[in-house]
């Protein structure tokens, strides 16, 4: 059976509800996030602060949209979260007409390409992402309206599985802590085994880095890579984001560091909750926030998987520095005691703690892959809910099984 269509003014009014703002009183303003991911809480702005600007409350079941990026899929429903917020005149509030319309029906319809292209169409305007969207022409846009029984069943198989895709997400999310800190507490485990411990300091040559000036453009086009705190994400460092000369690698601060060294992060907010360590595996250069240590008196792979694995205590050594930055000192950090055991040992607890951490690895990989395929069902399914009839008749009926 076919869907029919009605204009969306004939099923959503627009209901404004405009504010009085008092300076002495406290206000909470929503936003709108673009692909349909919701709505989000500004922080609280005094009556003052907002003086003459225009602002409505938001009711629980208000369907809203953001006028400049409704086109990308920023609309939603209030919620009883946001129950006594406001919002802007850029975020005009509809209530639906219950007999007709169930506003999450058309929340979801928003989030197809049918109902994006429509988006797009009432929102002229083409400065950058800015186009914005005409409230009456919104209104005079037809979108599909089976009875109401029938949206409620798309809105209830649609929102199974999105709750499904959500709980995915939030167990990978707890996968990727609770791995990490079972690494970490097993490799802490195996180290706390060897007896003998020695000051970095003794184990390594220290190197600095530096910034080549940005006032001399020939020192930014080449292709050395030049590593920063946001490149140290990974075990293996083996780009980066930006690049220096080899000119600038000779002329500043930023000079060559031989692949085999492990850069360590000594300033920055970044250490606020880690001590990123990593594995230079190419000629690179890096910055001043971050110091390069050359194994001399130990094993420099080995190195890399101790550090990491007591990353709790170098996190400990972490001080407060200017500007409420944060920054490991370079005396701390060298006083900072390694357990070394012999080098066939070394190496025997390198192959134990890779082996560990790729057998987390595969672990996690396997939970995103779930993730991902959970989110394709849930988009495909999205998709055929409000495909032509003819294939909606099958789509529907396999969501439910």
């Amino acid at each position: 059976m076919s869907w029919s269509r009605a204009r969306i003014g004939d099923v959503l009014k627009h209901l404004p509800r405009p504010i009085d703002v008092d300076g002495a009183a406290e206000y909470r303003e929503i936003g709108i996030r673009s692909h349909g991911r919701g709505l989000f809480h500004k922080e609280p702005v005094s009556g003052a602060a907002l003086g003459d600007k225009k602002v409505f409350w938001v009711e629980p079941g208000d369907f809203v949209l953001n006028i400049v990026f409704a086109w990308e899929g920023a609309v939603g429903i209030v919620s009883d979260a946001e129950k006594g917020m406001i919002g802007s005149h850029r975020f005009p509030t509809f209530r639906a007409d219950s007999a007709r319309l169930d506003s999450r029906f058309l929340l979801h319809y928003f989030r197809t390409k049918e109902g994006l292209d429509a988006l797009l169409r009432v929102s002229p305007g083409g400065a950058g992402r800015n186009r914005t969207l005409s409230k009456k022409a919104f209104l005079d846009i037809e979108v599909p309206l089976p009875p109401l029984h029938e949206q409620r069943r798309v809105v209830a198989r649609l929102e199974a599985l999105e709750s499904k895709v959500r709980e995915a997400s939030r167990l990978r999310n707890l996968s990727d802590v609770a791995l990490a800190a079972a690494w970490e507490r097993a490799a802490e485990d195996r180290l706390a085994r060897i007896a003998v411990a020695r000051p970095l300091g003794e184990l390594v040559r220290v190197q600095g880095g530096g910034t080549p000036s940005k006032a001399n453009p020939t020192y930014w086009a080449g292709n050395v890579p030049w590593v920063s705190p946001k490149d140290m994400k990974r075990w293996e460092i083996d780009d980066s984001e930006d690049h220096i000369s080899a000119t600038a690698t000779q002329e500043s601060a930023a000079k060559v560091v031989r692949a085999g060294a492990i850069l360590i992060v000594t300033r920055g907010m970044i250490l606020v909750r880690t001590v990123p360590v990593g594995r230079l595996t190419v000629d690179a250069a890096i910055n001043q926030d971050m110091k390069a240590l050359h194994a001399t008196e130990i094993d420099a792979e080995y190195l890399l998987f101790a550090l990491r694995a007591r990353n709790r205590g170098l996190l400990a050594l972490v001080a407060k520095s200017t500007h409420d930055t944060r920054k490991l000192e370079t005396d701390k950090l060298l006083a900072f005691p390694v357990p070394v055991p012999s080098r066939e040992e070394q190496i025997a607890v390198v192959a134990y703690l890779k082996k560990l951490r790729d057998t987390l690895a595969t672990a996690l990989a396997r939970a995103g892959t779930a993730r991902e395929e959970l989110d394709l069902l849930a988009r495909v399914a999205l998709a055929r809910a409000f495909a032509p009839a003819s294939d909606r008749a099958t789509s529907t009926d396999a969501l439910a099984s």
